[in-house]
């Protein structure tokens, strides 16, 4: 069983239609700084990218960045990088692209449609842990769900029609600030370009460079 055997089954197509006509926003520009390997970065001129495409990617398969947020970028890009020294590499290269990325047809799961979307899939998501027999023990689990959830609506929209490009979220995560409040110190927000639209890309360049 995946997750989509049972997605929507209850909708009718015009109420998934009306749907992603609220779902799908045209955000305009934002700047984006992407983290990556050298050794894993295709083709920084002609736009040809290494993707992830690990069911581990909470927002789906995709061209990752984070949105007004370098040193993160910086931080998973070293984070990555000494995995691949413990792994018995001598030296490795990691770099930090930024770029102005126009987000039209985003799956945006901040605001007003994602309250929808999450009111959909919410009892959905509790009748798949119990089919799969999944047990909530770590991360990894978790970005396995939102990534087969993620998965499943893009293949939902293509099916009715609709492109979905891009697709953001919103990561609150840290410690709060304070003991009652929700602000954390290392919120952050994530986007990821779906591929066939890195044409979305303008004004690359590489910010940051480091040797490990």
């Amino acid at each position: 069983m995946t997750f989509s055997d049972k997605f929507f089954e209850k909708y009718s197509k015009q109420e998934a239609e009306e749907f992603f006509h609220d779902a799908l926003r045209d955000i305009g520009l934002v700047s984006g700084y992407h983290g990556y390997l050298e050794e894993r970065f295709i083709d920084y001129e002609s736009d040809t990218f290494h993707i992830s495409t690990h069911n581990g990617n909470w927002l789906g398969t995709g061209l990752y960045f984070f949105q007004d947020a370098p040193l993160y970028a910086r931080g998973w890009a070293k984070f990555i990088a000494r995995k691949k020294l413990n792994s018995g590499k001598k030296t490795i290269r990691f770099k930090v692209m930024k770029a102005k990325v126009k987000l039209d047809n985003c799956l945006c799961f901040c605001g007003k449609p994602a309250q929808s979307l999450f009111f959909r899939i919410r009892r959905k998501y509790d009748l798949y842990l119990n089919a799969m027999d999944l047990r909530i023990e770590n991360e990894e689990v978790y970005h396995f769900l939102d990534n087969s959830i993620v998965e499943t609506i893009c293949q939902l929209a293509s099916n009715l029609g609709f492109e979905v490009k891009s697709v953001r979220g919103a990561f609150p995560s840290g410690k709060a600030l304070s003991y009652t409040g929700l602000l954390k110190d290392m919120t952050h927000i994530q986007f990821t370009l779906r591929e066939g639209y890195f044409n979305l890309i303008q004004d690359k360049e590489i910010i940051d460079s480091d040797l490990l």
